[in-house]
């Protein structure tokens, strides 16, 4: 996939995108990231082309340039690049910027337990395909999603915020709308 900016100005208000409440991957309500990255990787592995979320979680998963991978994550980088980044955000001052903390994140085994998508409830998932797999799905979801929630393509835009907001959107917590919008 190829993502270009515009040429030309876009009027404040305009919509670019409506992503239907069906096609948000999310816990179920729960609010439980764990949920959300089972689902993830239900969709991906056992609905695999049937899944309405096979181009999303493809691109996600399949294509190296597309996916989320560790380097990109600040946890996964060196001590020195983590150190120029705190410099960058001005950690220790009046005016620090988020993120406030990415030394560290947990392992979804970690979060969700070492039976996380296990076939032996009281058993550790021992494939090391399948574990690598999951930690994907959880490095995914802790890059890119809205709570508990996987909004595809709007997880893609490049936008800012503060003064500078270029891309606002309706909530995906509000049950009560059809789509989330991005305008």
């Amino acid at each position: 996939m190829l993502f270009r900016s515009t040429t030309t100005d876009i009027k404040k208000g305009t919509r670019l995108l409506q992503v239907p409440r069906d096609y948000i991957i999310d816990s179920y309500r729960t609010h439980d990231a764990c949920v959300t990255v089972a689902r993830m990787l239900e969709e991906y592995n056992e609905k695999g082309d049937d899944s309405d979320f096979a181009p999303y979680l493809s691109y996600l998963f399949d294509d190296t340039t597309g996916g989320t991978s560790r380097g990109l994550l600040p946890s996964s980088w060196s001590k020195r690049g983590q150190d120029l980044l705190r410099k960058v955000l001005n950690y220790g001052s009046d005016n620090e910027l988020e993120p406030d903390s990415f030394d560290y994140h947990q392992s979804v085994f970690e979060e969700c337990g070492e039976h996380f998508r296990s076939d032996d409830e009281d058993g550790r998932l021992e494939d090391p395909a399948k574990r690598q797999q999951a930690e994907d799905a959880y490095l995914f979801y802790i890059s890119r999603s809205w709570s508990d929630k996987m909004v595809p393509v709007l997880d893609m835009y490049n936008h800012r915020n503060g003064r500078w907001l270029n891309v606002e959107s309706t909530t995906a917590h509000d049950y009560s709308t059809k789509f989330v919008l991005a305008y």
